[in-house]
């Protein structure tokens, strides 16, 4: 059984969920916005290269 008192586990499934929830969040919320004034597809494109960014800089947040 997995034993999820350990504090190892837990802060790397914390970190975890930071690097890919925060910056995808990010992303929608991009996405949301730039809809208001652009098509869809190009929103799409310009948030997938935001969720990478945000991705990015989260993660060196996370690891320092």
């Amino acid at each position: 059984m997995l034993d999820l008192s350990n504090p190892t586990i837990n802060d790397i499934a914390i970190k975890l969920a930071m690097v890919l929830f925060i910056p995808l969040f990010l992303a929608l919320l991009v996405k949301v916005i730039l809809m208001r004034f652009i098509r869809e597809s190009i929103a799409g494109r310009l948030a997938y290269l935001s969720f990478l960014f945000f991705m990015h800089y989260v993660f060196k947040f996370v690891t320092k």
